[in-house]
């Protein structure tokens, strides 16, 4: 891609205060883009202006600053009840999509998931699937769907891998949902950043299929992930696993979350954990200069163990 057109770009991340969000803002205005943060924020400052998925943007803010490329991670996790994920993550990225499109954007990037794929069994994979359904007819989009993202070290990671290193770094006691034998991909922070990029350039050609999986193909166990971990992270590499029924975990978390209580894992969360996409599309090819290094690399890294 040529240096010289891509810093002229101008470019709205939606969800530019979570994990993925943050780092691609500060790589983008690295590569000298001009970053608009969209972002819930209350107290916005110079190039971030006021978003949320229920609200939507700023009538004619992308025809007035001349967005380029609108990359869309903003997802509302506190909703529970079907109904209010589609009324505010579908629905309102769909009006999003409509909005930027419509004033002038070239590119959509969505940021979807590995967990969204055709059988997917949790509200949260099936949420995007009808986001992506929406994008791909407008012919300007494509949804990336990224495995479970992590950085190096690893104690730079956020999302689910940040909550599974930070608790290995205070026990080597964890609980297993399940046999842990169900199988995730993985996608590198640095690797998934790199390829939206490459696909934020209005000019480059999208996959015909509307998406791509943003991942490595080797498959790893849920137990072999946490094992992992605790071998690069702790200094004694060890770790003890608790298996706990699955059935019985969601039941319990489903039953306070229909009372209303609001705990730190979701229902949904574990339909999607233990129903993964057991053949994922693979054959669509990753552009050039663009890969996935394997999970196992962590292990070579000896600076990212900690003491205990």
């Amino acid at each position: 891609m040529n240096q010289s057109n891509s810093s002229k770009l101008r470019i709205a991340v939606t969800g530019s205060n979570g994990y993925l969000g943050s780092r691609l803002c500060d790589y983008f205005a690295g590569r000298n883009y001009t970053v608009y943060q969209l972002t819930s924020s209350e107290n916005a400052k110079e190039k971030q202006v006021r978003f949320t998925l229920s609200d939507g943007a700023a009538k004619n803010f992308f025809k007035d600053e001349k967005i380029d490329t609108l990359v869309h991670v903003a997802y509302d996790l506190k909703q529970i009840k079907r109904p209010d994920i589609w009324r505010v993550n579908v629905e309102g990225s769909i009006k999003l999509f409509e909005q930027a499109a419509s004033e002038g954007v070239q590119r959509i990037v969505f940021i979807s998931t590995a967990s969204a794929y055709s059988g997917c069994r949790s509200l949260y994979g099936l949420a995007k699937l009808e986001i992506e359904d929406a994008l791909r007819p407008m012919n300007i989009g494509i949804s990336i769907r990224p495995g479970l993202i992590y950085s190096t070290p690893l104690n730079n990671s956020g999302g689910i891998v940040g909550n599974m290193v930070g608790k290995l770094q205070k026990t080597s006691v964890m609980p297993l949902i399940g046999s842990g034998e169900y199988k995730l991909t993985l996608a590198h922070e640095q690797d998934l950043i790199k390829l939206i990029d490459y696909y934020a350039q209005p000019e480059v050609e999208l996959p015909p299929e509307g998406y791509i999986i943003a991942a490595n193909p080797r498959q790893y166990s849920f137990r072999s992930i946490l094992e992992n971990l605790a071998k690069a992270t702790r200094t004694d590499g060890k770790i003890t696993l608790l298996p706990v029924p699955w059935r019985g975990v969601w039941l319990g978390i489903k039953t306070a979350e229909t009372v209303g209580l609001k705990l730190g894992f979701r229902s949904d969360s574990i339909l999607g954990l233990i129903h993964q996409d057991k053949e994922p599309n693979f054959s669509i090819p990753l552009p050039e200069g663009v890969s996935f290094r394997d999970f196992s690399s962590i292990n070579e890294d000896a600076s990212v163990k900690s003491k205990r």
